[in-house]
């Protein structure tokens, strides 16, 4: 039953891995899904989750949404917070839905 759950939970908030490269303009996610600077309305933190949101949508898209490793959380929130900053993109801490 457990494992019932557990694979539930991995389908519906889609807990797997995901690589985020951060360039100049726009930042990659699993090196497939390109989101540009002036598309990110902002960026919210909420513990351990990062949703992008998107300008004209109200939830984050489930495919924008992801965490970093415990191992690389403190380097990839500082690369975050840069490219925020460079890209004049807000940060905020609050909770936040996703589309499932």
């Amino acid at each position: 039953m457990a494992l019932i759950v557990a694979m539930i939970g991995y389908w519906i908030f889609g807990i797997k891995k995901k690589t985020v490269r951060f360039d100049v303009e726009s930042l990659h996610i699993n090196q497939r899904i390109r989101v540009n600077a002036e598309e990110v309305d902002l960026i919210l933190l909420d513990f351990n989750k990062i949703g992008i949101k998107v300008r004209g949508k109200k939830m984050v898209p489930m495919q924008l949404y992801f965490a970093f490793r415990k191992s690389d959380r403190m380097d990839g929130l500082a690369q975050l917070r840069r490219w925020a900053e460079k890209n004049n993109v807000s940060i905020q801490y609050k909770s936040f839905m996703m589309w499932v």
